[in-house]
């Protein structure tokens, strides 16, 4: 997987944690109403933490399936180094995937800054 923008996390989890005290100020319960934005980060935080990892997998799902596209339609395809290396695959020589190598096509956005290789079938 690619690794977490903690930036962005925290970016969204303040967004959640306003947003709840939103609904928290309409609301007619007391209770509710007197919590602050602070009081409410620590469950936005969980919320927002939660929203990556799925983000994060959904990628990790969506270069799977076009590794495995690329790999039926010739015989090569891009693959992480260290999943080459751990799978025990037919790999060249790695390099770090490039914005570049991203605008042509050649690798998924996700893989930008990683160790990446051509995998042979």
């Amino acid at each position: 997987m690619s690794k977490f923008n903690k930036s962005q996390i925290m970016s969204r989890a303040w967004e959640i944690a306003r947003e709840m005290k939103a609904l928290a100020d309409k609301s007619k319960l007391k209770s509710f109403r007197n919590r602050s934005i602070t009081a409410n980060l620590w469950r936005a935080l969980e919320l927002a933490w939660e929203e990556a990892k799925e983000a994060a997998m959904k990628a990790e799902a969506q270069i799977t399936a076009t590794a495995k596209a690329a790999k039926s339609q010739s015989g090569r395809y891009v693959e992480y180094l260290s999943k080459a290396k751990r799978e025990g695959l037919n790999h060249g020589r790695g390099w770090m995937g490039t914005a570049h190598n991203v605008d042509s096509g050649k690798i998924h956005p996700e893989m930008e800054g990683e160790m990446i290789c051509y995998v042979y079938a």
